[in-house]
């Protein structure tokens, strides 16, 4: 549902873009056809101690309320908001957190002994109807089925109701629960793709939204944190970043695929003919009718070379891939030092160093981490030709924009060329060009936005294309061959 404010303003006003990611939270302005016309605001809300994978919901608030200070939103007539696809809030009936906000990185909390797990037939099954997998980085769909499978909460008292972060977010925001966007739930490990509902589970009758695009909501006053200029903006449901990205590209449908190495990497398409069959080892979220997104997700990249750091207590450097003759440290690493994801959602994969010599020192095993990290994308976009054939890879992220040298290793660790982008902050921009269609045509649909998108060529704004490298293909080949 859309959150809407009262005042209708003269004409196509501006947008605002939100983008809640794993790490920062940004906000830009932009017109409705997606130009950004002011600078942006980033603030970064990673705690740098706590549990990995869970986030104070109130510090998140804080963090966008300030945020949203710092920004000009004088005649700003809908709100596009990009959010972390992964993520679970209990709250009570008044919409309190009743703890912290858990996240895909909660995968790398291990799995205890007794922890009920289903059969594995019953977890394949889970996969073909849900396109997700029954792994921590799900924290929905862990926390709700595996309840449901020991028996339910030991308590009589009725279940919390699980939010989302954005839904949270917005409504302490605007005095209005948006509840689960159909993106959103697809993502969640709890949606059914063929039915596009809910699992008939009673551990769904904790979620919200039945229908999910009909929420119930409490019809209160914004809260005083909201600055004046949005209090009458139509506030649009929020989208997941990761399908955010692919919009703000332009990147839409089976001629490309984007690869994101940020705090997190995935390998991810956006197609436009329902549901895909991916194989196992990929996700599938049906966003939409027609809207499916699949892909792959790494867990450690970008979180990974940060405690590298923190590790060594000196930078990661990638110089060394700059030499035109492959020059690979002498350790090996299994990176997942966060857990893993892709390709196999083994709930219990950590990190590992290997291979030590009396020549290697921390500088050496920071160099193994900067070359093994892309072992799971050769794998991941190995997967993806089974499902669509591109013909150009997108490459873009925090990681590439740090290390340039990053991104050459990634096209010979893949032996292809990568194309970088040239569009700042594409999950903003895929924000508000959902807000701009709002706007200028009245509709909410999200697959009217990618048949726009698909029709009209989108962005696609092109930086340098890395060329790999045939002797750094064959010496990191080798290297994970054996």
């Amino acid at each position: 549902m859309v959150v809407r404010g009262s005042r209708v303003a003269p004409g196509p006003g501006p947008v605002l873009a939100i983008d809640l990611g794993s790490t920062n939270v940004r906000l830009a302005r932009f017109d409705v056809n997606g130009r950004q016309t002011g600078e942006a605001v980033q603030l970064r809300h990673r705690p740098s101690r706590g549990p990995a994978g869970q986030l104070n919901p109130h510090d998140l608030l804080h963090q966008l309320v300030s945020a949203l200070h710092q920004i000009d939103t004088d005649g700003v007539q809908a709100v596009g908001f990009s959010v972390i696809w992964q993520t679970a809030l209990e709250v009570d009936p008044r919409l309190r957190p009743l703890g912290a906000v858990r996240t895909w990185e909660d995968s790398a909390q291990p799995a205890k002994p007794d922890t009920p797990r289903l059969s594995a037939e019953a977890a394949e099954s889970h996969r073909l109807i849900t396109g997700s997998y029954l792994h921590p980085s799900y924290p929905l769909s862990q926390r709700l089925l595996l309840d449901e499978e020991a028996g339910g909460p030991t308590s009589a008292a009725p279940p919390p109701t699980m939010s989302h972060l954005a839904s949270w977010l917005v409504a302490a925001l605007t005095g209005s629960d948006p509840g689960w966007s159909e993106a959103l739930a697809s993502g969640s490990g709890l949606w059914d793709q063929d039915r596009r509902a809910w699992l008939p589970t009673p551990a769904c009758a904790t979620l919200r939204s039945q229908p999910l695009w009909a929420s119930a909501h409490r019809a209160t006053h914004p809260s005083s944190l909201l600055p004046p200029g949005l209090r009458d903006a139509a506030w649009l449901p929020a989208l997941p970043d990761g399908l955010c990205h692919n919009l703000g590209l332009g990147a839409v449908g089976t001629g490309d695929v984007t690869l994101t190495v940020a705090t997190s990497g995935s390998v991810r398409a956006v197609l436009t003919a329902g549901r895909a069959h991916a194989p196992r080892g990929l996700w599938e979220y049906r966003c939409g009718p027609t809207t499916t997104a699949v892909g792959g997700a790494i867990t450690s990249l970008g979180n990974t070379l940060e405690w590298v750091e923190r590790l060594t207590r000196r930078p990661v450097d990638f110089s060394f891939a700059a030499a035109p003759d492959p020059q690979l440290p002498h350790p090996r690493v299994q990176p997942d030092v966060y857990g893993r994801r892709g390709p196999d959602y083994s709930p219990i994969a950590s990190g590992a160093i290997n291979n030590l010599g009396p020549a290697d020192d921390l500088a050496s095993v920071g160099r193994a981490f900067a070359v093994d990290i892309w072992k799971q994308f050769v794998i991941l976009v190995r997967l993806m030709s089974e499902v669509t054939s591109p013909e150009l890879l997108w490459l873009g992220g925090g990681v590439v924009n740090r290390w340039p040298q990053a991104g050459q290793l990634l096209a010979d660790a893949l032996g292809r060329p990568l194309q970088l982008s040239s569009t700042p902050q594409a999950a903003l921009r895929g924000a508000a060009l959902y807000a701009g269609q709002h706007i200028r045509r009245g509709s909410d649909a999200l697959d009217d936005l990618v048949a726009d998108i698909t029709t009209h060529g989108g962005e696609l704004d092109r930086g340098a294309l890395l060329q790999p490298r045939p002797a750094w293909t064959h010496a990191l080949n080798e290297r994970w061959a054996g």
